[in-house]
């Protein structure tokens, strides 16, 4: 009886110790296989902003390299920063023509010398190719505000910004050039705005259209914000011409008291008119709490926005007028919604005169147009115009609410204007740590759960099976 006892438990020992050998030897095999993977498979970037994902519009810059990109990081050893060190792995990850190369500036003082007279940081990124170079220092690489969701002091990565653009600034053959109209008392673009359309490698510069007498012919847009006054006709007939002959505009403005005939001439020939007053929101969910006048559009599927959408990205536009396609115009404009205010909105007529926010009688209701395009072909020459009827919008303390895409926005239509969709304005990530947010309801719910439910289904069970036992003894 012993012998057979000892037998079985033997063969037990026998048959647990192969199940563990072959489980070991499993765990192994799995482990040498993922070892051979490449880092983009087995790595997941488990963060909220994407820090460790490059975004679509990289993906698509580096995949139509056509020559070699030298990358070189200027570090001192056990300096690096993770999150460009990371970035510009998975960019060598992604082209084979990406070429990274790790300088001591230590062992090679002077070497940065032959690409930038600049003192180099450390984490500081020279990016060059055959026809010309950029330094991307490592401040410009991080921005520095106050994070109004957690409220903590936060700092944003906007590294792929800048390093892609820096790989398209050395690669591109030519750099479109925007024009910005003066002389109508214009707003002056922030240091955010000018610094974001460089980046995207286009260069800005300023135009008055009576003092030049024309457009430039190096004009790839013509960018006219918050004018006070209206153009004259001279003025008005130039940049009419400059647009017949496959010109393009943007212009960002919001409701003005002074007549724009001028101005809203012209756009009617492009099938865009406004509607005079400011737009009131009363639906909730699309304008900021407490200001029915702060607008949260929803954004249109185009090329301008689809990166935005995406990105599950907020537009906000302040005291916005309303605008909207004509009822009649050439068949052969195309014109197209890019922001949209609610069924609910309504407008002010007369916003200096009135006395309240709520509806009143001789307020025109919505929805309205906020942001919209008009394009048009002929012989050849593609027109494109953009306007957007907040100039509140293009302001750093509008563009924080929505976390920088309102910036974002007006790059990306600048972008669209000079045919250089590939690119779309790279989104900056945060590297705030985001924390979990549990409603009350469901605390309760995993409170009840964890304390009253699965103790007491383990007891349960735990009474079942001895239950059982007894009873088969």
């Amino acid at each position: 009886m012993n012998v057979k006892k000892t037998s079985r438990r033997t063969k037990s020992g026998i048959y647990s110790l192969a199940i563990s050998l072959v489980m070991i030897a499993l765990v192994i095999g799995a482990n040498l296989i993922v070892s051979l993977l490449p880092k983009s498979v087995v790595k997941i970037d488990t963060t909220a902003e994407k820090l460790y994902t490059v975004s679509g519009q990289t993906e698509q810059v580096l995949a139509g390299l056509s020559e070699d990109i030298q990358i070189y990081l200027i570090v001192e050893p056990g300096k690096e920063d993770s999150y460009i060190v990371n970035l510009l792995g998975r960019y060598a990850q992604l082209s084979r023509h990406i070429k990274l190369n790790r300088i001591n500036p230590l062992i090679h003082p002077t070497f940065t010398l032959n690409y930038s007279d600049e003192t180099v940081e450390n984490n500081g990124v020279i990016v060059t190719s055959s026809a010309r170079s950029m330094l991307v220092q490592q401040n410009d690489m991080f921005e520095y505000g106050f994070d109004y969701t957690y409220y903590t002091n936060a700092t944003v990565f906007t590294g792929e910004r800048k390093l892609t653009g820096a790989i398209r600034y050395v690669t591109e053959e030519n750099v479109p050039t925007v024009y910005q109209l003066s002389g109508h008392g214009e707003t002056t673009i922030s240091e955010r705005l000018t610094e974001a359309i460089v980046t995207e490698n286009m260069d800005l510069k300023g135009l008055d259209i009576l003092t030049a007498g024309s457009i430039p012919t190096d004009a790839s847009a013509i960018l006219l914000v918050s004018p006070q006054t209206d153009l004259s006709a001279d003025e008005a007939s130039i940049l009419q011409r400059y647009l017949d002959q496959g010109g393009k505009l943007l212009l960002i403005s919001g409701f003005c008291a002074e007549p724009m005939n001028n101005l809203y001439a012209m756009l009617s020939a492009f099938g865009m008119e406004p509607v005079q007053g400011v737009i009131i929101e009363a639906d909730g969910a699309r304008s900021i709490s407490g200001y029915p006048y702060y607008l949260l559009p929803v954004l249109h599927e185009h090329t301008i926005t689809n990166p935005l959408i995406q990105d599950h990205a907020k537009i906000v536009t302040p005291t916005a007028m309303g605008i909207r396609e004509m009822a009649t115009h050439r068949s052969s404009l195309v014109i197209s919604p890019l922001l949209m205010t609610s069924d609910k909105s309504y407008s002010k007529t007369d916003p200096y005169g009135t006395q309240t926010f709520e509806r009143e009688a001789g307020d025109l209701s919505g929805p309205f147009r906020v942001g919209m395009t008009a394009e048009e072909r002929i012989n050849d020459r593609d027109i494109k115009l953009a306007w957007y009827s907040s100039d509140m919008m293009i302001l750093d303390q509008a563009d924080d609410i929505v976390s920088g895409s309102n910036i974002d926005l007006v790059v990306n239509t600048l972008g669209w204007l000079c045919n250089q969709e590939n690119g779309i304005n790279v989104r900056a990530k945060s590297t705030v740590t985001p924390y979990l947010t549990v409603s009350t309801a469901l605390k309760n719910i995993m409170g009840t759960v964890i304390t009253v439910i699965l103790p007491a289904a383990a007891l349960a069970a735990g009474v079942a099976i001895y239950s059982y036992r007894r009873r088969r003894k």
